[in-house]
């Protein structure tokens, strides 16, 4: 027979340094609001049902349990996320931190950070990533136009970190190299560390030739030096086309090197053939 989880209803509010920890085979329904230095721990394989809220430096764990609904940062206050998953939104003012430690977050929607901290985690930006996929055959283009989704799902999200981001870990990203769109990751020039990018493309191969940019700076900065990003499977596959990752005016960008040697080729041929006409024009001339 199987242990009986203990269920609670009601909300919890928490201030003046209380502290309060859930875990165990046991079941939160409501919100959790904390200020003043409180803390609140969701455990070893605890559920809540509800959002969580905090402020003036107060501090709130998920540490291998289930949190169903949205975190709510503002002064001063933290939220760890360890060994989970989580798939709602977290949004965090000035002076707040995100920690994710070997944990997973999928973005509904937008969300702003001000500081992030990943301890071998990923970040995925968008729900759509997993019904992507980069395995698709490499084929020539398709003459059929393609529709950009309109459902939330298959929109693409922006993910800002206002203040530092550090660590190590993976972000995750849905694009369209159709039409060059994709989620974004903006940050600030205080952002450091190591990452890897990991993009899903539609498939569909571009009509005309650019650069999409996946992460750039917020305050038209150029990125940290100290900032590092590394390409999943080193290239994206958009049709027949193969896209790799550029470092390019501080911003980290997909490009297709290939192509763009070819029309640099083609620029200076037509440039040639220009400054021979003009010649040819002059001695007739003369």
């Amino acid at each position: 027979n199987s242990i009986p989880t203990t269920q609670i209803n009601g909300s919890i509010n928490l201030t003046d340094n209380a502290t309060v920890n859930i875990h165990g085979l046991a079941k939160l329904n409501g919100n959790v609001t904390l200020i003043d230095h409180s803390q609140f721990t969701l455990s070893n394989n605890a559920t809540q049902i509800g959002n969580i809220k905090l402020s003036n430096h107060a501090n709130a764990t998920v540490d291998n349990a289930k949190l169903n609904g949205n975190v709510n940062l503002t002064d001063s206050a933290q939220f760890s996320l360890k060994n989970s998953h989580f798939s709602h939104q977290i949004q965090g003012d000035k002076d707040t931190t995100v920690t994710l430690e070997n944990a997973t977050w999928t973005m509904p929607s937008d969300a702003t950070l001000q500081n992030l901290t990943l301890n071998n985690s990923t970040v995925t930006l968008n729900s759509a990533y997993s019904a992507s996929s980069n395995n698709a055959p490499r084929h020539r283009r398709s003459l059929e136009t393609e529709t950009t989704p309109t459902s939330a799902e298959h929109r693409f999200n922006t993910l800002t970190v206002n203040g530092k981001l550090r660590g190590k870990g993976k972000f995750q990203f849905t694009s369209s190299l159709f039409g060059y769109e994709s989620d974004k990751l903006k940050l600030s020039n205080d952002a450091e560390g190591d990452y890897t990018l990991s993009v899903r493309n539609t498939g569909k191969e571009p009509v005309t030739f650019g650069q999409l940019t996946l992460v750039e700076s917020k305050d038209n900065k150029p990125l940290s030096d100290k900032l590092t990003f590394t390409l999943e499977n080193d290239h994206v596959d958009a049709g027949a086309l193969r896209y790799k990752l550029v470092k390019n005016n501080g911003e980290f960008r997909l490009h297709n090197p290939i192509k763009e040697q070819e029309l640099r080729n083609d620029l200076v041929r037509a440039e040639q053939a220009e400054r021979t006409l003009e010649a040819k024009q002059v001695e007739q001339t003369a």
